[in-house]
């Protein structure tokens, strides 16, 4: 399914796929078998859970992504594009930013490349990794719990301090790497 709309745009229900171009765009309670690809002019905000079964985008290019109802399952890798991007997921979430800042909360938890000109702020119930390099322009944190932190790609890049909860954990940075630890076995 492929919607467009020069205004806002209020969407729900399900489909094989979807694509949105609108304006801001709302999602109601909606679930996506496959691809979702929603770009926006404005915010993109929920009423209701979301569900996408393969990797999908969203770009609301310098506006809000806040997509943090707790029923929302991103089952595929998920990259998004936006000012300020709050996201939840029931279960596992893997995701890369472009964005002002990122704050996640969800299962376990992978960060693919992610660029970031404020903070980034995880809240996991599994173990957090990254398949990609991390840069961030403001102090951050990443809560695992009492799960494995794991994010030693050699180019990360942790501006200010980086406060980390979490067990076993291994933290790397490009450049001087300020860290608030409260975690097991640690290797920086």
């Amino acid at each position: 399914v492929t919607l467009a709309d020069a205004n806002a745009l209020n969407v729900s229900g399900s489909a094989a796929s979807l694509t949105t171009t609108a304006g801001a765009t709302n999602f109601g309670a909606t679930t996506v078998t496959g691809v979702l690809a929603a770009t926006a002019t404005g915010a993109i905000t929920q009423t209701g859970a979301l569900s996408a079964g393969a990797g999908s985008s969203l770009n609301a290019g310098g506006n809000a992504i806040t997509l943090t109802q707790a029923g929302n399952d991103f089952a595929g890798a998920l990259t998004v594009t936006g000012g300020a991007v709050a996201l939840a997921d029931a279960n596992a979430l893997q995701v890369s930013a472009n964005a002002a800042s990122l704050s996640t909360k969800a299962g376990a938890t992978t960060l693919g490349g992610t660029t970031l000109t404020g903070a980034l702020d995880v809240v996991a119930a599994g173990p957090v990794t990254q398949t990609g390099a991390i840069s961030t322009g403001a102090a951050s944190s990443v809560n695992a719990g009492a799960n494995a932190v794991t994010l030693d790609n050699a180019a990360n890049n942790f501006v200010g301090t980086l406060t980390v909860t979490g067990g076993a954990t291994q933290v790397t940075d490009a450049n001087d790497l300020a860290l608030a630890l409260n975690t097991g076995a640690t290797q920086v």
